[in-house]
């Protein structure tokens, strides 16, 4: 089974925007302090005005007490009242605006009561978890939990032809999930490899391919992002263990300050075993998901297909006859040299190679006897996408394969050739 990474086919144009984790975690505890000693100050402030109005207030009450005494007099000696009564009207109405204003302030001190102590320890504790333990120090902001889901680690397995049999999904270190893929049998990977045909250089699948060469788990790292417009913190996992300043062990599960993506997949993929290509009603939005990621990372055309029937030597010569005679055609080069040399030496004589074929389409295997009783062994590729040329220019040489197992392929017309001297 061989594994395929591949970018999603819907590509986000705008760059995410990243936002810092410490400052996201610990920004609500600065501004409740902030806002703690705003209301201090602006409570300190009304506190100090009541007392103003207050005393005003007071001031005025003297002064009707004073003059509602020398009306009483004046009324005992049957003198006239009236421009005294007016100014105890008038007092009075001043006293009824200060009480008033006594009524706004307290009711906007009430208003203001002091923001009751709140325990910030579990914000600081994550904010330093998430950067000394789980090396994270931003979050991506998206509009929804959905939105996720193209940073996830996703990776097709295929079977030895190529079509897609598996996905494995990975949101962060050591979370992985695997379904089977179902109806993948008219789907290919793009740059698939049969191992047979490994020899053959990454440019026969295009350079923005990435190749197939081998099985592998998708390695993600932590994954945090933050939902816009309400700000909740969505974590790939909400549980920790780490170890403190004084080297004592700890563990922790935030699941209170952020969402865990690694539930969240849990509960969408359930007990889901596959993935179905041809259901056109996905169970949820992560398996609709998954089936279009797979839809849209394979081809519905095979790079290299099997052979379904096997030649003779002459018959497989007839058919690569103008291919192999690019072998001859094509001008000698220092580059040509060794079993290369050999090779191109001995047809170019006249000597006449046993071909046979091997599993896949336009792939042959040959052998050519040489005079000292050895044998030159190798296989041909043809490409069928390509054109052979008019004019034959200098074959070109192609180093494939990793350290030990490294191969020089020969490239010449549309046809690759590798050969080496049979032990």
């Amino acid at each position: 089974m061989t594994m395929q990474a591949s970018e999603p086919a819907t590509a986000v144009v705008d760059p995410p925007t990243h936002i810092d984790l410490t400052d996201y975690l610990t920004r609500p505890e600065e501004l409740a302090k902030q806002e703690a000693t705003r209301r201090e100050n602006e409570i300190a402030r009304l506190n100090t005005e009541r007392q103003r109005v207050a005393n005003t207030s007071h001031t005025f009450a003297q002064e009707r007490a004073k003059k509602a005494k020398l009306l009483e007099q004046v009324q005992a000696e049957g003198l006239d009242t009236a421009a005294l009564s007016g100014k105890i009207s008038e007092i009075d109405a001043q006293i009824s605006e200060e009480d008033s204003k006594l009524a706004e302030l307290d009711r906007q001190i009430n208003e203001l009561k002091p923001i009751a102590a709140q325990d910030w320890s579990r914000p600081r504790i994550l904010a330093s978890v998430l950067t000394n333990v789980a090396h994270c120090k931003s979050a991506i902001q998206v509009g929804s939990v959905q939105e996720c889901y193209p940073h996830f680690a996703i990776y097709i397995a295929s079977d030895d032809a190529g079509h897609p049999i598996g996905v494995e999904i990975a949101i962060g270190p050591d979370m992985t999930w695997e379904l089977k893929v179902k109806g993948g049998e008219s789907r290919y990977m793009p740059g698939y490899f049969p191992e047979a045909l490994s020899w053959l250089p990454d440019s026969l699948v295009g350079a923005h391919i990435k190749r197939v060469t081998e099985t592998r788990r998708p390695k993600c790292n932590f994954l945090a992002f933050i939902e816009a417009p309400a700000g909740r913190l969505l974590l790939c996992e909400t549980k920790f263990e780490w170890r403190t300043r004084e080297g004592k062990e700890s563990k922790g599960d935030f699941g209170d300050i952020a969402l865990s993506l690694d539930d969240h997949v849990d509960d969408l993929l359930g007990d889901a075993e596959e993935i179905n290509l041809d259901d056109a009603s996905p169970a949820n939005e992560l398996i609709d998901y998954l089936k279009r990621y797979v839809l849209d990372n394979t081809t519905a055309t095979a790079r290299f297909t099997s052979r379904k029937g096997y030649l003779p030597s002459k018959d497989i010569h007839a058919q690569i006859a103008t291919d192999w005679s690019c072998l001859t055609s094509c001008p000698w080069t220092q580059q040509i040299k060794q079993t290369f040399a050999l090779l191109k030496y001995y047809v170019e004589n006249g000597e006449r190679a046993r071909f046979w074929s091997l599993p896949f389409d336009n792939n042959f295997g040959f052998r050519l006897r040489t005079r000292d009783h050895t044998w030159l062994v190798g296989e041909v590729y043809i490409d069928p996408s390509a054109v052979l040329p008019k004019v034959l220019g200098e074959p070109v040489f192609h180093v494939t394969g990793e350290n030990y197992r490294q191969r020089l392929v020969l490239a010449v017309g549309r046809m690759y050739l590798r050969v080496e001297i049979e032990s």
